[in-house]
């Protein structure tokens, strides 16, 4: 029964781990377009971009700009990993977090 708990607890984790990197990395995309476009107000003024940069990127360094283009084989591999990571854990890729999985063999 504890194993089963821990199962759905990591589960959990790793499925709304990516997707809420994704969702961070958006967010500040945003916040950029917005404050520059509408306000004129560069986003360096509030973070450094390298500040900026290393925290989205989780410290890899194959990001050297903040674009979708450099961004996106390690999302895309980030989600892969947790995805493959999750079926073998529950059975269940869970590449939506919000959706749970089936658990077929919980009596």
């Amino acid at each position: 029964m504890q194993s089963v708990q821990m199962k759905e607890r990591l589960s959990n984790v790793l499925a709304w781990f990516v997707f809420g990197w994704v969702s961070v990395i958006a967010l500040t995309d945003l916040l950029r377009w917005a404050l520059w476009n509408i306000a004129g107000i560069p986003l360096h003024l509030f973070m450094r971009e390298d500040t900026l940069l290393r925290l989205l990127s989780l410290g890899f360094e194959i990001v050297g700009n903040n674009t979708l283009k450099e961004f996106f084989p390690l999302i895309l591999s980030a989600w892969v990993i947790c995805s493959l990571i999750n079926y073998v854990l529950v059975g269940s890729a869970r590449l939506l977090p919000w959706k749970k999985y089936k658990d077929n063999d919980v009596a």
